[in-house]
C-alpha cells in the first residue's frame, strides 16, 4: 500500500475511533451485551426462569391492602411468617402489576431482565468512581453481566428483590467514592449516598452488608491522608442510611419485636465466620482458611474465575487496598458470598485489563494518537471480554423455566377444589419449584424452608426439606412415612410428580390414601376417612 494512503486510512480510522469513544459507543456495546443476556430468557419463554413464589405473595398481599405495609404473609415458613422482609422491591412488583394491569408471573419474567440491565449501568459507574479509567470500567461491566451466580441471583425471578438491590449497592457506593474525593459538594454526595444506602436496607439486607462493607473500607483504607474525615463521612452515610429506612424497620421491629431481625441474621450462614465465632479461634481460623483456599469454585464461568483471582493478585500487588479490603470483608462476613465476590472480582480484574493494555496516551485517543494506541492490545482485550461474555451468554440459555401449565393446572385445581386450611407435602428434591408451590396452591405446605428465617426456624425446616428430598430421590413411600412419623407432619394432601412410578404405586396401594386430581405431570392424594 501507498505510504500516503496508509496514513490516510490511519487518519480517518483514528477520527471515527475517536469519535466513536467520545459519543459513548462502547458503552452503547457493553450495555446491549448485558440486555441480551439478561433478556433471552424472557423472550424465549412464556414464564419466569428460577423462584420467586414467597416475593409474588408478599407483593400481591401489598397490592391487597391498597400498598399498606401488610402485618402477615400466608402459607409460607410453614404456616405463615411476619411481614418483615425489607419492601422496596416488592412494592415496586406492586406498584407495576398494578399500572400495567399484568400477573406477577408476567412480572418476574420481564422485571428482573430490565432492572438487571439497569444494575449493569450501575456497575458502570462504580467501576468509573472506583477505578478512575473508563477503560477499566467497560471491562469491569462486561464481565458481571457475565458472571453466572450474579444472572441467577439478579436475573430469574428472585431478582424481583435482588436486582433492585444490586442497583442500590453499586449506586451508593460509587456516590460514597466520590463523596470521599470531593472538595466541593461533599454534603450533597454524602446524602445521595446515604439515601441509596436507606434504600438498599429497606430493599435486601444481605446485600445491605455488602454495601456498608464497601462504603467503610472505600473510606477507611484509602490511606492516611484524611483518614478521621473519610471516616466520619462513611459514618454519616451508614446513619442517614438508617434514618431512610426506618419507617420500615421501625414499623416492623413496632409489630413483630427485634427478634425477628435477629432470627433473619442468624441464618443462611448471614454472618459469615461471626456465625462460628463461639466454636473458637482455632476453627474459625480452619474456616476461613477453607473458604480461601476454596475462592471461585463455585463461579462461572471458568474464565471469569481466572481474571477474577488474577485481578485480585494485582490489586494487592498495586496496593488497591480498598477493592482488596472489600473483597475480603464480604468473604469473611457475609453468607453465601459468591455473587458478591464476583462484582467485586469483576472490578478488580477490569482494573487489570485495563493497565495491560493500557496506552502511553492517558486519556481518549484522539484521531493523530490512535494508530500508536496499541491496537493490538485493545483488540486482544475485546477478544478476552468477547470470550467471557459469550461463555456467560451460554449459561443464561442453558436456564430454563422450573413452572410449566401442568403447575398452573393444579395451583388452579388445589384453589378450586380444596379448603383454605388445606396442608399438603409435595413429595420433591427440586429446590426451585418446591418454592413455587404455595404460591401457586395457595395453601400450606407441610414443611418449607422459605421465609422460616424470620421466625427462628430455618435450620428446622432445611433439615426436614433435605430429608423429604432423599426420600423423593429414592421414590420411597416407606421413606416418606417414617419422615411423616418423624416430624409429626400430618398433610391432608400429597402431591407426587407422575414420573415417580414405584412412589405412585405404592400409594395406589395404601387404603390410608386415595387418589384424586391428576394431570400429564402430577398426581395428587387425599387422606382416606378410614385412614
Amino acid at each position: 500500500m501507498h505510504p500516503k494512503r496508509s496514513t490516510s486510512l490511519e487518519h480517518r480510522a483514528g477520527q471515527l475511533a475517536a469519535l466513536a469513544w467520545r459519543f459513548g459507543l462502547p458503552e452503547a456495546i457493553v450495555f446491549s451485551m448485558a440486555g441480551v443476556t439478561y433478556f433471552y430468557n424472557a423472550f424465549r419463554f412464556s414464564l419466569p426462569t428460577g423462584y420467586g413464589g414467597l416475593f409474588g405473595l408478599m407483593s400481591e398481599e401489598i397490592l391487597a391492602g391498597r400498598f399498606a405495609l401488610p402485618v402477615d404473609v400466608a402459607n409460607y415458613g410453614p404456616g405463615g411468617i411476619p411481614f418483615a422482609y425489607p419492601p422496596i422491591g416488592l412494592y415496586l412488583a406492586a406498584l407495576v402489576q398494578h399500572l400495567a394491569h399484568v400477573s406477577y408471573l408476567d412480572y418476574a419474567r420481564w422485571g428482573p431482565a430490565f432492572l438487571s440491565v439497569v444494575f449493569v449501568v450501575a456497575f458502570y459507574w462504580l467501576g468509573r468512581a472506583t477505578l478512575h479509567n473508563r477503560g477499566a470500567a467497560l471491562a469491569a461491566a462486561v464481565l458481571v453481566a457475565a458472571a453466572g451466580e450474579v444472572f441467577g441471583n439478579q436475573a430469574t425471578a428472585s431478582g424481583v428483590v435482588r436486582s433492585v438491590a444490586g442497583v442500590w449497592t453499586a449506586g451508593a457506593c460509587a456516590l460514597a467514592e466520590l463523596a470521599y474525593r470531593a472538595e466541593r459538594r461533599r454534603a450533597a454526595l454524602v446524602i445521595g449516598a446515604g439515601v441509596l444506602f436507606g434504600l438498599l436496607l429497606a430493599t435486601h439486607l444481605s446485600y445491605a452488608v455488602v454495601g456498608a462493607l464497601g462504603i467503610l473500607a472505600m473510606g477507611t483504607l484509602r490511606g492516611r491522608k484524611s483518614w478521621w474525615r473519610n471516616a466520619l463521612t462513611g459514618a454519616g452515610i451508614l446513619s442517614i442510611g438508617v434514618l431512610v429506612s426506618s419507617p420500615w424497620w421501625g414499623t416492623v421491629w413496632a409489630r413483630h419485636g427485634a427478634e425477628v431481625f435477629v432470627s433473619a441474621l442468624q441464618t443462611h450462614g448471614n454472618t459469615g465466620v461471626l456465625s462460628h465465632i463461639n466454636e473458637g479461634l482455632l476453627a474459625v481460623l480452619k474456616l476461613a482458611g477453607g473458604w480461601i483456599l476454596n475462592l471461585g469454585v463455585r463461579w462461572s464461568p471458568a474464565p471469569l474465575v481466572g481474571l477474577a483471582l488474577l485481578g485480585l493478585g494485582f490489586a494487592i500487588v498495586k496496593g488497591r487496598w480498598a477493592l482488596v479490603g472489600w473483597f475480603a470483608a464480604v468473604l469473611l462476613f457475609t453468607g453465601e458470598p459468591d455473587r458478591y465476590l464476583a462484582m467485586i472480582g469483576s472490578l478488580m480484574a477490569g482494573d487489570l485489563i485495563a493497565e495491560v493494555v493500557r496506552p502511553r496516551i492517558q486519556q481518549s485517543p484522539t484521531e493523530q494518537q490512535w494508530p500508536n494506541a496499541r491496537l493490538g492490545q485493545w483488540a486482544a482485550a475485546g477478544l478476552i471480554l468477547s470470550v467471557v461474555w459469550w461463555q456467560g451468554f451460554k449459561i443464561a440459555r442453558s436456564v430454563e423455566p422450573v413452572l410449566t401449565n401442568d403447575d398452573l393446572d393444579l395451583g388452579a385445581w388445589f384453589q378450586d377444589k380444596t379448603p383454605q386450611s388445606a396442608a399438603y407435602l409435595f413429595i420433591s428434591s427440586q429446590h426451585d419449584l418446591s418454592e413455587w408451590m404455595p404460591f401457586l396452591l395457595r395453601r400450606t405446605p407441610a414443611t418449607a424452608p422459605w421465609g422460616s428465617e424470620w421466625i427462628g426456624r430455618y435450620s428446622v425446616e432445611s433439615r426436614r426439606f433435605d430429608r423429604l428430598g432423599e426420600c423423593a430421590d429414592a421414590q420411597s413411600w416407606v421413606c416418606v412415612t417414617a419422615f411423616l412419623q418423624d416430624e409429626g407432619l400430618s398433610p391432608d394432601y400429597l402431591v407426587v410428580p407422575s414420573a415417580m412410578d414405584p412412589l405412585v404405586s405404592e400409594l395406589e396401594a395404601d387404603p390410608a390414601w386415595v387418589a384424586g386430581y391428576g394431570n400429564g405431570t402430577y398426581r395428587t392424594f387425599t387422606r382416606s376417612l378410614e385412614g
